[in-house]
Parts: C-alpha cells; structure tokens; sequence
C-alpha cells in the first residue's frame, strides 16, 4: 500500500524483569526502517530508504549498516525483507524488485524483476530456507504473488487464477513486512486494508484462498 508510512524504532524488550522496559537503539543510520525481520533472539534484520539494510547478530548491541548497490535500490525504499540467518536475507521493494545477500549483506545480487515495473512488492514470506513468496498490491484484480522454491535462485508469477481476488481499492500495507504470514509447512496468510480490510488464508502455499471480511477501520 503506497500510502502507508510508518516511522520504524529498532528496540529491545529484557523479558528476565517483572516490568519489561523498551530501548532505545542506535542504528547507525538516519535511513527511515520500514521492514523488520527477526531471525531469533540475536539476529534481527531491517530495511527502509536509499537502499539500507541494517542488521544486529547480537541482540541489537551492534549493527552494521549497509546499501543494496544494484538495480536502482540505493533511491528507492527497500520496504520488505525476510531474513533466514546472520548472513542471508531476501529483500523487495518497488518497481518489482527483489535482492538477496549471502554474506551478511556486504553483497547483494538482484534476483528477480517483474516484467510489469507498476509492481509494488509489499512483503516477503518464507516457510523455509527454500520456499518463499513475495506479495505485490493488485494489479487486474488480484494481488500479485510470485514464488521461489530454490532459496531465492529463481523466481516465477504466480497463475493469475491463483491470486488472492482483490476488491477495488483493497491493497497490503508495505511496512514491517506483517501484511504476509507463512506458517507451517503451507499455510499463508494476508491481510489488507484500504478501501476493504479483509484476512485472506491459503493452506496450500498460495495456490487456493479463502477470505473474510475484517473488523477494521477502512477508507482512504
């Protein structure tokens, strides 16, 4: 959703005492952060403006800042990402973009690029190391998914009769990367807002939906 804008804070919250306390990190970028992946308790992964990816392997302690070099991302916003380990992340972002680094982000090699450069990549999901699947706002009436099932290798369009079916003004808000939830082995799970706020549910990687309306504010 490209009207979404959501000013991201990285923080820690220590669960050992009775009264959790946020704090306050320094990322070591004025970068604004829209995706967030977390790994586990010491890795974490975010993305945002001018191409910057920052990543912390120790709790947020330390983080090392980087920019994706290639395919035009150092000027636009980096606003999904999906993180495996320390050293490989996947990002997307507009025009139908998606990156992928190997080595803790000090490389960046472009994956994938939608033949419809309208495309605006919201999210990424992955079940495994293997399988994953980007999430696009709608375009002819569905929303846009394209699948990888190599560790991000390759990448391929969905069917068009396999995407979730898209009311009009119904798109997927492209911050934090939370619009799209696998889980399981198969199931994958989107939420949107807009003009329709609506929980869509696949449980067979995406190929068939489900969708219910949601109890949520709608408009512009």
């Amino acid at each position: 959703m490209r009207k979404t804008s959501l000013f991201a804070l990285l923080a820690v919250v220590p669960v050992s005492s009775a009264s959790a306390q946020w704090t306050l990190l320094q990322s070591g970028t004025q970068a604004s952060l829209r995706g967030l992946s977390v790994v586990d308790s010491n890795v974490v992964w975010a993305s945002g403006s001018n191409g910057t990816v920052v990543h912390s392997t120790d709790g947020g302690r330390t983080w090392r800042v980087d920019t994706v070099p290639t395919g035009g991302a150092a000027a636009i916003d980096v606003r999904s990402i999906d993180a495996r380990s320390g050293t490989v992340a996947h990002v997307a972002a507009t025009a139908g973009r998606i990156w992928r680094t190997l080595d803790g982000g000090r490389t960046w090699t472009q994956r994938y690029q939608a033949a419809d450069t309208s495309t605006f990549f919201d999210a990424l999901a992955f079940w495994d190391d293997k399988h994953g699947v980007a999430l696009g706002d709608p375009i002819g009436g569905r929303f846009v998914l394209v699948r990888t099932d190599d560790g991000g290798d390759t990448w391929h369009e969905a069917p068009m009769n396999q995407r979730p079916v898209a009311k009009d003004g119904e798109a997927a808000f492209a911050a934090s990367g939370s619009s799209l939830i696998a889980s399981g082995t198969a199931d994958l799970w989107l939420g949107s807002g807009g003009l329709a706020a609506r929980l869509h549910h696949s449980a067979d990687m995406g190929r068939t939906w489900r969708a219910w309306d949601a109890p949520h504010p709608t408009g512009t």
